[in-house]
């Protein structure tokens, strides 16, 4: 009996050695709480990221980019694929890459990325990059009886039987208790 508990134990030890080095890796974020600005363009810092040659630059900042490029879908979306994957981002599956439009998420270092090509009239590519961020949208609270509709990489989106006042109210409380704070309005945005 004696032999059996320290085997057991042995092996609770090892599990928990195992399991606490599980998942850590260059993937994992160094950062636990969201991220300032500052934070998250020492990850990629997309005012700077690389154009093709001879596209337009749209808008750019340090969480996103946008271009008008010439070429087609495929050749594009491939260039900035690589741009991408050689600054340590990692494709996630789902990419869709088609002759009339591309678009992929990225992972690197706890942040998410997306993607997308597709043509304009002007028959040059919009190419839109967006960085989302450290905050994955199903980590949030939410209160209770939400249901879910969709919960995904980059947006997650519920349905529940409360009217807009209270649901608002709600998630305002459920986000304040967890530290976020309020930051004013923006547009229609409140909070």
């Amino acid at each position: 009996m004696k032999c059996r508990t320290v085997l057991i134990r042995y092996c609770l030890a090892f599990a928990l050695i195992w399991i606490s080095g599980c998942g850590k890796n260059d993937e994992e974020s160094t950062f636990k709480q969201p991220v300032t600005p500052e934070q998250a363009a020492s990850v990629l810092d997309l005012s700077t990221f690389p154009l093709m040659k001879d596209a337009k630059s749209g808008a750019r900042a340090v969480a996103s980019f946008s271009c008008d490029a010439p070429g087609d879908v495929k050749s594009v979306f491939d260039f900035h694929r690589k741009q991408l994957v050689s600054q340590g981002w990692k494709e996630l599956p789902n990419s869709s890459v088609t002759d009339q439009s591309a678009s992929a998420m990225f992972g690197r270092k706890g942040f998410l990325l997306s993607l997308s090509v597709s043509p304009r009239e002007s028959k040059t590519m919009a190419v839109f990059i967006q960085n989302h961020g450290n905050v994955k949208p199903a980590k949030l609270p939410v209160p209770p009886k939400a249901k879910p509709v969709y919960v995904g990489d980059a947006s997650a989106m519920y349905v529940i039987d409360l009217s807009i006042a209270e649901t608002k109210e709600a998630c305002r409380k459920l986000l304040v208790a967890e530290g976020w704070t309020t930051y004013g309005a923006a547009g229609d945005t409140v909070d």
